[in-house]
């Protein structure tokens, strides 16, 4: 399909809208801390290569949680179209918020989640994630979404290659606190759907005719479906930041790595393929796929690595302390930061 410079410049200002509305410029709290609950097994790992594990998005702790956002996304597409006139663009409304579901899913395949929580010493984390949590810095990652634009960045990720074993990569990072409030998740999403029932609205005229020979005109429904699969890849990296509300007292904070290709054809909003730098790890008899951020020297713009605490569990006892003193210790030489990470024991007090 020809694609005029007016409607280049249509969907590319669309897009732009569409990344700023969900992940606004906000300002920063420099001094802000949040804690990632981990295994000392991975943890072990993430200290020797000097990396951060990303989840794929189809694998985090609650298997649910995607199938959440996205059933908001039917239930809200449903109420609004149901107040349409049943005059044939309420049927193709229906059609287009299918296709935006499936694009949905299919975006995100290929995002990848760090998980951490505002709460430092939470006995319900200990037991639900593992017997020690990293404290970092998030502002160590930055915000690529500006008030007028986004961009990528390129990053080092442990791949399979033995000869190659780092692999540098475009990707998004996207950051921020997960949502719980029904009420706001509803009304961030009804503000994208009331957007894209509104493009057929102000269509309709143009479909109209096609409408009542049974024809849809292909030029402004490609248009629509160009539009649907830019706003399913900003919904899809939403969906990780919205939660029920029964799991606000993680106090989740969450960083997304998003792969994705834009090209210079604004019609073409497509993901890229990471089948080579994704690893594999076993839990509870599956295979959990996951990325290892590098932070080696000139990895990324970070000039340390960015743990600046660990704590351990209170049921661990100071014989864990130890042994993580001598592990950093055996580090030190690598540089990064890696002989300034504070070690503390968990105040919660013991249960047995």
């Amino acid at each position: 399909m020809y694609v005029s410079r007016d409607e280049k410049d249509y969907l590319n200002n669309m897009t732009s809208k569409y990344l700023i509305k969900a992940f606004s410029t906000q300002e920063k709290n420099s001094d802000l801390i949040v804690y990632h609950y981990t295994s000392e097994d991975a943890l072990n790992k993430m200290l020797q290569n000097k990396t951060l594990w990303f989840t794929n998005a189809y694998y985090l702790n609650d298997c649910t949680e995607l199938n959440y956002f996205v059933n908001l996304v039917k239930e809200l597409s449903d109420q609004l179209i149901y107040e349409l006139p049943n005059d044939g663009i309420s049927g193709l409304c229906k059609q287009t918020i299918t296709l935006l579901l499936r694009e949905i899913y299919r975006c995100l395949k290929n995002v990848f989640v760090f998980s951490t929580s505002l709460n430092n010493d939470s006995f319900t984390l200990w037991n639900a994630y593992g017997e020690y949590n990293l404290g970092l810095k998030p502002d160590l990652f930055p915000n690529h979404l500006r008030p007028d634009n986004y961009y990528k960045v390129k990053m080092k990720f442990k791949g399979k290659n033995k000869y190659n074993p780092v692999e540098m990569r475009d990707c998004f990072v996207f950051q921020d606190t997960v949502t719980y409030d029904p009420e706001k998740q509803k009304e961030e999403i009804r503000e994208f759907i009331t957007d894209l029932i509104g493009i057929y609205v102000e269509c309709r005229e143009d479909l109209s005719h096609y409408i009542d020979n049974g024809q849809v005109k292909i030029a402004v429904i490609d248009k629509i479906n160009s539009i649907v699969k830019s706003m399913a890849q900003v919904l899809a990296i939403r969906a990780i930041f919205n939660k029920d509300a029964f799991f606000k007292e993680e106090q989740e904070y969450r960083i997304a790595i998003a792969f994705i290709e834009t090209g210079n054809n604004p019609c073409k909003f497509d993901i890229v393929g990471t089948e080579e730098i994704i690893n594999y790890r076993q839990k509870k008899k599956m295979q959990i796929p996951y990325l290892e951020l590098c932070f080696e020297r000139d990895a990324i713009a970070i000039s340390n690595f960015p743990i600046k605490s660990i704590t351990i569990d209170s049921r661990l006892g100071v014989d864990k302390v130890k042994m993580l003193h001598d592990l950093l210790d055996s580090l030190r030489h690598t540089a990064l930061g890696i002989d300034k990470i504070e070690i503390i024991l968990s105040k919660v007090p013991l249960r047995y």
